[in-house]
């Protein structure tokens, strides 16, 4: 697998990847939230400023799964040059490769009973 020097053109490109789809979408997910707040609000008949108080509380909180989401797309995107991957750390391997043993060892001493 051939690597890709991490560059500030990259850094710019995903973060403004990031960026923009947090804002569009965050933004509408937090004015959705926000006048579904008000019209229940309204039609129950509290008090305006409770009802801006849960709306920005609410939109904040959205905003929350928003941005996993948006992380999740960038993660699975194919940009025009590169990808983004994740990998497993050295430690991982080294722990996975380990409890394979362990297990493989472990059937063994069974099989031979």
């Amino acid at each position: 697998m051939d690597k890709i020097e991490v560059t500030w053109s990259y850094a710019i490109r995903i973060w403004w990847s990031l960026a923009w789809r947090v804002v569009v979408f965050g933004g509408l997910a937090s004015f959705l939230l926000g006048l579904l707040i008000g019209a229940i609000g309204a039609a129950t008949g509290v008090q305006t400023d409770v009802i801006q108080t849960w709306g920005e509380i609410g939109g904040m909180l959205v905003s929350i799964p928003v941005g996993i989401w948006v992380v999740k797309v960038i993660l699975t995107r194919d940009f025009p040059k590169y990808r983004l991957l994740l990998v497993p750390s050295l430690e991982s391997r080294i722990e996975n490769r380990l409890n394979k043993q362990t297990t493989e060892n472990r059937e063994a001493d069974n099989h031979g009973q």
